[in-house]
């Protein structure tokens, strides 16, 4: 049983918790959705992947952090950061967080071992003749967004003036 501490409502996370069950429960494991300690309680997971740099770890079972958030975030606001540092281990989605987490674990005499972490995609039938695309010039590069463009917008300005990507 793993538990998926996600207090959000119509968020990225609750897209990645139901992408994620499908692929627990092809290999044979219940992946169950919490919204707080309570609920994790109730189910008693064999551990917990905390999502939400909003949520410390608040129960006995192992946790997790799923870290997919800019640095600066845990750097910026303490409360977030000392989350962070109550859970047991972590895993990420890019090599910069990874090298953040480790050296995190190192300055506190954990193991320094990050898991990475990526979500799964379901079957898809679907397909395109990418070498057709790229030949006459229409493969777009698109970016949909979710909560965090506000925040890099010089990035996002500069990758719109590259040709073949939307934003």
């Amino acid at each position: 049983r793993i538990a998926f501490l996600n207090p959000w409502k119509n968020a990225a996370e609750n897209q990645a918790f139901r992408s994620l069950q499908i692929a627990a429960g092809r290999v044979g494991h219940e992946f169950i959705h919490c919204r707080n300690s309570a609920d994790v309680d109730a189910c008693a997971p064999d551990f917990v992947l905390a999502s939400a740099s909003t949520q410390a770890k608040l129960s006995d079972c192992p946790h997790y952090g799923v870290i997919h958030e800019p640095r600066d975030r845990f750097l910026d606001n303490r409360a977030y950061f000392q989350n962070l540092l109550s859970y047991d281990g972590y895993f990420t989605i890019a090599d910069s967080l990874e090298r953040f987490l480790r050296d995190i674990s190192y300055r506190m005499g954990r193991p320094e071992e990050i898991g990475f972490y990526y979500n799964t995609c379901q079957r898809q039938q679907r397909s395109a003749d990418l070498v057709s695309l790229l030949r006459d010039r229409k493969l777009l590069l698109t970016y949909f967004g979710t909560n965090w463009d506000h925040r890099r917008k010089n990035f996002f300005r500069m990758l719109s003036e590259i040709d073949n990507v939307q934003i």
